[in-house]
């Protein structure tokens, strides 16, 4: 059997279906990428192994109207490419993981009579999948209230899947210190980044806590040197492939609230201080953070409320109250489904229950 994946742009997209893919090829099925040549899944997917072919596409969202009119002309080529490359491949099921490059493939796959089915990160759906779900197989949700907000019958709840280096992490947590993971996603995220700079001057016992912060390229030289003249000891860095390492580590973390952010920490059961990215398509950040916030897992920070001061604050309160950052992480893992990129795998090959 062989299956196409559409998946583009962000980490978001990519590396939820690149576990599903992996699953699928584990139970035999050849797996195939389309993505574009210009968003992460260029560099991301051949990593892992698997074959991207790159088709023409667009973004709608936030853009404006003669701008809209270019992409709706990239978008009727990228529905031909894909209509060339299903036959070509004589694909058996497309999966598409939401985002720009989920909908030329999706209308494709349904005009030639392919399985074609959905897999939604969020809390609230993206343009794409709203427009496209009821007309698939299934959608496959992450959290099982989205089925409620949009009154959805064709669905199946399998929450979002976890990269096996989150899953595998098993480091076990120093004594002594209170240690805190700061990221922003694979960039970093510069409010985050300044309002860490600001907390640093505040912390009066420099042996309370132990940071590690993945900054993003821009930002990693000022932010080290904060870190450096601040006397705070940690780790800085731009990027890493060991976030399961830094989770296992960590007592509490502060980031952005992408659906993969949230999932891996419900995968490691880390309490959290979430601060969502202000401009995500559809505010899809705020309302996965305020919904993890309801659940007592996380605290949520709007972005532009954050600052160092605000930070010390709710630091120094956590830090102090063990019994609670111990609650709230039992209550994040309360939304991780262990078995995701397996439901999904069994409900395309026609596995499923």
């Amino acid at each position: 059997m062989k299956v196409i994946i559409a998946a583009g742009g962000t980490g978001g997209h990519i590396y939820p279906g690149i576990s599903i893919a992996e699953k699928l090829k584990e139970k035999g099925a050849e797996v195939l990428f389309l993505g574009t040549d210009k968003g992460m899944e260029a560099n991301i997917v051949p990593k892992y192994g698997f074959r991207l072919v790159t088709i023409r596409t667009g973004q709608f969202a936030g853009k404006n109207l003669g701008t809209k009119a270019k992409t709706l002309t990239k978008v009727l080529m990228g529905i031909l490419d894909c209509l060339r490359i299903v036959k070509k491949e004589k694909a058996n099921a497309i999966l598409g993981m939401g985002g720009f490059v989920s909908f030329p493939c999706i209308l494709a796959g349904k005009l030639v009579g392919v399985d074609c089915f959905l897999h939604e990160q969020n809390l609230t759906l993206g343009l794409a999948n709203r427009i496209l779900y009821r007309g698939v197989k299934k959608i496959f949700l992450s959290f099982e209230e989205t089925a409620k907000l949009y009154s959805i019958r064709n669905y199946k709840y399998t929450g979002n899947p976890v990269r096996k280096v989150i899953k595998k992490a098993t480091h076990k947590k120093p004594n002594g210190k209170f240690r805190i993971l700061v990221f922003g996603g694979s960039r970093g995220a510069k409010r985050i980044n300044q309002a860490m700079v600001e907390l640093l001057p505040l912390i009066d016992d420099r042996d309370l806590f132990a940071i590690y912060h993945q900054t993003g390229s821009e930002d990693l030289e000022w932010v080290r040197e904060a870190y450096l003249k601040n006397s705070i000891s940690g780790e800085i860095f731009s990027f890493t492939e060991e976030m399961g390492y830094y989770l296992g580590l960590s007592d509490l973390v502060i980031s952005r609230a992408g659906s993969s952010t949230i999932f891996e920490l419900a995968c490691t059961k880390k309490p959290a201080i979430l601060v969502p990215y202000p401009y995500s398509a559809g505010k899809h950040q705020l309302k996965n953070a305020l919904y993890v916030e309801r659940l007592g897992a996380a605290y949520v920070i709007a972005d532009g409320e954050l600052s160092g001061e605000v930070l010390y604050r709710k630091l120094m309160e956590l830090s102090r109250n063990p019994d609670i950052l111990k609650a709230m992480g039992e209550r994040m893992g309360q939304i991780y489904v262990d078995d995701a990129e397996e439901r999904i795998a069994n409900e395309i090959l026609g596995l499923g229950s």
